[in-house]
Parts: C-alpha cells; sequence; structure tokens
C-alpha cells in the first residue's frame, strides 16, 4: 500500500509525517492486498490567523476492482483531524468491501439456482 501526503497552508516536520503514515497504516492493514493506492490531503481553510474547526485532512483510497473511497474529517487540531479521518476510512473501506462481497454472493446464489431461489441439482 503507496501513502502520499499532500500539504496545503500547512507545514509537517518529518515526525508529523511518520506519524499519520503509521496512523494510517494501522487503520488499514487489514486491506492492503485491496488498496493500490492512499493519498492524504492536509488543507488550513482559514490561515494562521484565526480559530475554529480549520485544519481539514481528506483521503482519497484507490481500491482494486473498486471505486474510490473518499473521506474527509475537519477539526481545530490537525491530529484529532487525522485520528477521525482514520477511523472514517476504515469503516469505508470495509464498507465498500462488503457491498462488493455481498453483491459477488449474490450473483453466485443466483448462478446456481438459476434465477429460481432453487439449487439445481443433476439427477441420473
Amino acid at each position: 500500500m503507496t501513502t502520499i501526503l499532500h500539504f496545503r497552508g500547512l507545514k509537517a516536520d518529518q515526525a508529523f509525517r511518520a506519524h499519520v503514515t503509521r496512523r494510517f497504516t494501522f487503520a488499514l492493514c487489514r486491506f492492503e492486498d485491496q488498496i493500490t493506492l492512499t493519498e492524504i490531503f492536509f488543507k488550513d481553510l482559514n490561515g494562521d490567523t484565526k480559530g475554529g474547526e480549520d485544519q481539514q485532512v481528506l483521503v482519497r483510497i484507490r481500491l482494486r476492482g473498486q471505486p474510490t473511497v473518499v473521506v474527509e474529517a475537519t477539526s481545530f487540531d490537525v491530529n484529532i483531524a487525522v485520528s477521525v479521518a482514520a477511523k472514517r476510512a476504515k469503516r469505508a473501506v470495509k464498507r465498500t468491501l462488503k457491498r462488493r462481497q455481498g453483491a459477488w454472493r449474490k450473483s453466485l446464489r443466483n448462478l446456481a439456482t438459476g434465477g429460481s431461489g432453487e439449487v439445481l441439482t443433476k439427477t441420473g
């Protein structure tokens, strides 16, 4: 799983970059064989001079053969926004993969039953 960090209006040292990478790797490690790329965008929405919820973390996760998952978190503290975004990313990827698995199982069931709901068997 490749992780790319993008910063706009925020300064990040190497320790913060390592923390973010670890946090998302831990949150998404069980799906790493399904994830091709994780991009994390950091943005200070209204600059350093104003307070309020202005630290935004947007995460774009590209899955193999699946739609791209995008989650966002905004907070007054970038560390809180990272934690919230990681939790949301994990939940969103899990939900997306589960939906696909359910559709796959349903199509197999229809194939096995011929769409009638009864299992087709060969006799003779």
